[in-house]
């Protein structure tokens, strides 16, 4: 709340009054961004990079406030930068606020080789599977929407993704099949979750009304 962010600005600014450096300005902006106070929080990361030219994370920071405001194409540069000061450290911050940003944008194929380059870093983030695969389907390329999909089946959306893809390459029977597989694979805390997805396809997606009252 307000009370909080005030103290915690307090504090930081008596440590920058203290001694000014590119970490403190760093954690002010992130306390400016917290509170949505965006153009302020761009001057501190601004700030902190007089000091280090270098900081990715500054870069990073910066990057993400241009996405929140919608500069898409400032962002972009911004968060380029960060993963280029990265070196050979890791993190998805750049790439995976690069590819939000590529994905507003439309660009589709620039975000998937965003989400690529997060798993050459880290190739045990099932999401990222998740995301190429939800971006091909943007693109309506679904046998490589359903390469990525299938690659990770054990995220709580695998059958309904499998399914959508199927459907929308024509193939009802197969999605059906992967809904009731799906089914009979839950947990019994999963299974109506799962029944309510066969129901929601019968009714919104075929406008089978009937068969739909029979999951729900």
């Amino acid at each position: 709340d307000e009370a909080d962010f005030e103290k915690a600005m307090g504090y930081l600014d008596r440590q920058l009054a203290y001694r000014e450096n590119c970490d403190y300005l760093v954690e002010k902006g992130r306390l400016y961004m917290s509170a949505y106070r965006l153009e302020e929080a761009i001057a501190a990361f601004e700030k902190a990079l007089a000091y280090e030219p270098d900081d990715w994370a500054s870069h990073n920071n910066l990057g993400c406030c241009y996405k929140y405001l919608g500069q898409f194409e400032k962002a972009i540069r911004c968060l380029e930068k960060a993963a280029e000061c990265m070196g050979e450290r890791k993190s998805v911050l750049p790439y995976s606020n690069m590819a939000d940003c590529y994905e507003a944008m439309g660009d589709y194929r620039k975000a998937i080789w965003c989400y690529e380059e997060d798993l050459k870093m880290f190739p045990d983030r099932k999401s990222f599977r998740k995301e190429i695969g939800l971006l091909y389907q943007y693109l309506q390329d679904y046998d490589n929407a359903l390469k990525y999909f299938q690659m990770e089946p054990d995220l709580d959306d695998y059958y309904d993704n499998v399914a959508t893809i199927y459907f929308l390459k024509g193939k009802v029977r197969e999605a059906v099949k992967t809904y009731v597989k799906g089914i009979n694979k839950a947990s019994k805390d999963e299974k109506c979750r799962r029944l309510c997805d066969l129901a929601y396809f019968y009714k919104e997606l075929l406008g089978d009304f009937k068969k739909a009252e029979g999951y729900y």
